[in-house]
């Protein structure tokens, strides 16, 4: 059996800008369905800067290689945080550019400039229940209505007056 030798590239690539993107080929998929062949627009691998944001889920997006384009944010990008760093400065991403232009974010590199950032509000959702928890500490919410604290020391302090209404209070 011949003895195989790993290949090792012999030359560098060149860093230029344009030469330095990877241009990615979705190709062509058959429909299982149809039989027909569908075409999909080549995509761009881009790092650059988000210098602003269009909603929750849009930004302008300018390129390392200059082109500027509107993006949309992958879910795991936060819009309410973008918003508020956008306000400190530009923001680095990748993510990829279509031959149609549009683009799309999928990665942010927040700078120092972007350390001390937080957003003014912040909602959490849930359908049926929602459970913050630390060590042995619990707080639930059900959609029904109920709310539990459970912890070692249960503390509630007004600067006022500090009120509990309900059908009916147990204390002890």
């Amino acid at each position: 059996m011949p003895i195989m030798k790993a290949r090792t590239p012999n030359r560098q690539r060149p860093t230029t800008p344009a030469s330095a993107q990877t241009s990615v080929a979705i190709g062509r998929a058959r429909s299982q369905d149809v039989g027909e062949v569908a075409h999909a627009p080549a995509l761009v691998v881009a790092r650059g800067l988000i210098v602003s944001a269009k909603g929750q889920a849009c930004v302008t997006f300018v390129s390392s290689f200059g082109h500027r384009c509107e993006a949309r944010l992958c879910q795991a990008v936060d819009g309410d945080w973008l918003a508020a760093a956008l306000a400190v400065g530009p923001v680095q991403a990748e993510g990829t550019i279509a031959s149609d232009g549009s683009g799309s974010i999928w990665a942010v590199f927040p700078g120092p400039e972007h350390a001390e950032v937080e957003v003014a509000h912040r909602q959490i959702g849930a359908q049926s229940s929602l459970s913050l928890s630390c060590g042995g500490t619990v707080v639930s919410l059900s959609s029904t209505g109920r709310v539990e604290i459970r912890g070692r020391e249960v503390i509630a302090r007004g600067s006022r007056v500090t009120r509990l209404q309900g059908g009916s209070i147990r204390l002890g």
